[in-house]
């Protein structure tokens, strides 16, 4: 059955069946610590999430700015749950396609 889905397949039959609680815990505590930096900054809950998943992805438009110490701390710990989800993402797609790094390094370099 995976062969029939090829790599995206096999990644997304990962994600859902291996990994759903580990990504929803994760993606459940981005929703947390955002909605939390949202009640002490005064914002509503939709740029609250917005915010969490700009911080979590690393992308950091700069639109929304944490003005308080508490709220800065609970950036830099979405910015480390953006980290993990991504770093789970990538580890992911290197399990389902089946190649190692340490087997395939040394066919780099052969002339």
């Amino acid at each position: 059955m995976a062969q029939r889905f090829g790599m995206s397949g096999r990644f997304l039959v990962a994600c859902r069946v291996e990994l759903k609680p580990i990504l929803s815990g994760l993606a459940g505590a981005q929703i947390v610590l955002g909605a939390l930096v949202g009640l002490r900054q005064d914002c509503s809950f939709g740029e609250s999430i917005y915010f969490s998943f700009i911080t979590g992805l690393t992308i950091g438009y700069g639109d929304l700015v944490s003005f308080h110490f508490l709220t800065r701390l609970l950036s830099i710990l979405i910015g480390f749950v953006g980290i993990l989800t991504t770093g789970l993402a990538a580890a992911i797609s290197v399990r389902t396609t089946g190649h190692d790094s340490r087997s395939s390094a040394g066919s780099l370099f052969r002339y």
